[in-house]
């Protein structure tokens, strides 16, 4: 199972995810947590699950539980290929409230211009571990495409956004 793999298990049935890039030493996902989830939540048949439906627990608190769940199956996942021990994470999860729809683009194309950044492809399109393609496709996918594109004004102006943003032109859009 990949980490999207889990993120999608783990994680993705709680939340609304806007942006996503995976590349070999971090990640980043843009997301919000869902008004409610207590119809799905019921399927966990977890300790921690069944704290949050009973009021014993916070939302948050369940969902850093479902988070720590992730990176334990991604580490044994990838503990047991590799023929290895230990942890894979070292450094906490650092989270950041956006609170404007600027900052959301700003943060959107951020996170698929890290690939870019940090020197693993130079177009967009070109790195797969990121969202930045499922906006251009018809595919089915978990992320909140068309909230997002309408966001941006549509698909052409999610790219020229995103061209901007690379060329460094990103602040004309938020004056």
């Amino acid at each position: 199972m990949s980490f999207l793999d889990k993120y999608t298990k783990y994680l993705a049935p709680y939340l609304e995810t806007y942006a996503y890039c995976l590349i070999p030493n971090h990640y980043h996902i843009i997301a919000k947590v869902k008004d409610s989830f207590l119809g799905i939540i019921e399927s966990e048949k977890t300790t921690a699950s069944k704290k949050y439906i009973e009021s014993k627990t916070t939302e948050g608190e369940f969902l850093e539980h479902q988070l720590s769940r992730m990176f334990s199956g991604i580490a044994i996942t990838y503990n047991h290929k590799y023929n290895r021990k230990g942890p894979l994470f070292k450094e906490g999860t650092k989270r950041v409230i956006i609170k404007t729809q600027e900052r959301l683009i700003d943060q959107i194309c951020y996170t698929h211009r890290n690939s870019i950044h940090h020197g693993l492809v130079a177009d967009y399109a070109g790195w797969k571990y990121n969202s930045y393609n499922s906006y251009l496709s018809l595919s089915e996918t978990m992320i909140k495409r068309e909230e997002v594109l309408e966001l941006f004004g549509g698909r052409k102006m999610f790219i020229a956004t995103h061209e901007n943003y690379k060329k460094g032109l990103n602040s004309e859009f938020f004056e």
